[in-house]
């Protein structure tokens, strides 16, 4: 068995190892954010920085370095630079100018979290308008079925069915 590379900048397996193909512009999302897609906007960036095994920048996991004699210093910084330009590439060109002077990647995702995910009652209202008139007409039951889908989804991210937390479990 070959020994594990134990140094994090050539380490695969490492938050810290940047491949030669990242790039500012290799991550891309669809769709773009634009202030109203926030939850889809969100959970695509989740999959291509989880992807790109870069999440744990944004999420906190990784704390910020800001002493210059870390030897992870620089490949920190190196990550955060990649993973705050692929938010900023990923948001409408408004919403990009309004992060683009921030320094931390994960500032800048919580900045968006705070901004954009909060609860939309006209939003939720609109889709439970969309469910209830939602007819099959003369769509195939998949592609009927599917947008009902995409519409309880969406639906379930902005009023989740809560969990039990009861020690023995409801019925």
């Amino acid at each position: 068995m070959a020994p594990r590379n134990t140094d994090p900048l050539t380490d695969q397996s490492s938050p810290y190892f940047v491949h030669p193909s990242d790039e500012p512009s290799s991550v891309t999302v669809s769709p773009v954010l634009d202030g109203c897609n926030y939850h889809s906007w969100a959970r695509s960036m989740r999959r291509a920085l989880g992807g790109k095994m870069k999440f744990e920048f944004v999420d906190g996991t990784i704390e910020p370095i800001d002493d210059d004699f870390d030897p992870l210093f620089r490949p920190w910084n190196r990550c955060n630079i990649l993973v705050h330009s692929w938010i900023v590439n990923s948001a409408s060109p408004s919403i990009a100018q309004s992060i683009i002077f921030m320094e931390n990647a994960c500032d800048v995702w919580n900045d968006l979290k705070e901004r954009f995910a909060q609860g939309d009652l006209v939003r939720i209202s609109e889709l439970m308008q969309e469910i209830y008139s939602l007819q099959q007409d003369s769509k195939t039951v998949t592609a009927y079925y599917s947008q009902l889908k995409i519409l309880w989804e969406e639906l379930e991210i902005y009023m989740p069915v809560p969990n039990c937390v009861c020690r023995v479990r409801c019925s």
